[in-house]
């Protein structure tokens, strides 16, 4: 058997994908689980909030934010939040 942090439970399965990026004002979001997603500015203000559903590809619109570096934050129902970074260049 393998541990990992000496938890035989602890396991990150849940993840996500976004593409492409940088991105010119649509973004395509794949995930292994539903949950709610926001995009974080570099300030720390969310910019917007969606919902997606597991393993499909969801098209959300970023056409309305401006070109810079934000941060996609995904929470599974388990809680984990899981979150990646964005690049907006228009």
């Amino acid at each position: 058997t393998v541990t990992v942090l000496g938890n035989e439970n602890f396991e990150i399965n849940s993840s996500f994908i976004i593409y492409p990026n940088p991105s010119k004002g649509i973004l395509n979001v794949n995930s292994s689980f539903d949950g709610q997603f926001i995009i974080i500015d570099e300030l720390g203000k969310t910019v917007k909030e969606f919902a997606i559903k597991s393993n499909i590809e969801n098209t959300i619109n970023v056409s309305g934010l401006a070109n810079g570096i934000y941060f996609v934050k995904g929470t599974t129902n388990g809680d984990i939040t899981i979150s990646r970074k964005l690049l907006i260049k228009k």
